[in-house]
C-alpha cells in the first residue's frame, strides 16, 4: 500500500507542484529547475496558471554551462493573483464607458 492510499490524499499534479514552488520561493523557477519538480513543459504550465488568474512575470537570464557557453532562459516569478471574473468585469466597465463604439 502506498502513502497516498494510507492518507487518502491525492498526490499533487505538476501544475500544483509548480504553483506551490512559486508561492514558496521568491526567486522563482526556470526550465532547468522545473525538471526537479517533474515539470517538462514549464511554458505551457505557466500559461495555464496565468489563465487561472495567477500573475506571473518572466525575466530572461543567462545560465552558464560547463565550458564557455551559456544559455538564455526565462525565470518565472509569482507576483500576485487576480480573479479572472474581476478582470472581465473591469474590462467590461471600460468598454461601457465609451471604449467601444
Amino acid at each position: 500500500m502506498n502513502h497516498t492510499a494510507k492518507s487518502g490524499r491525492k498526490p499533487l499534479c505538476k501544475i500544483d507542484r509548480v504553483l506551490l514552488h512559486l508561492r514558496q520561493n521568491a526567486r522563482g523557477l526556470n526550465v532547468v529547475e522545473a525538471v526537479t519538480l517533474g515539470e517538462h513543459a514549464l511554458r505551457s504550465t505557466i500559461a495555464v496558471l496565468r489563465a487561472e488568474g495567477w500573475q506571473i512575470e518572466g525575466t530572461w537570464e543567462r545560465i552558464a554551462h560547463r565550458g564557455a557557453s551559456a544559455s538564455r532562459m526565462i525565470r518565472y516569478r509569482l507576483v500576485g493573483y487576480q480573479n479572472p471574473a474581476e478582470i472581465a468585469e473591469a474590462f467590461a466597465a471600460l468598454l461601457g464607458k465609451g471604449g467601444a463604439k
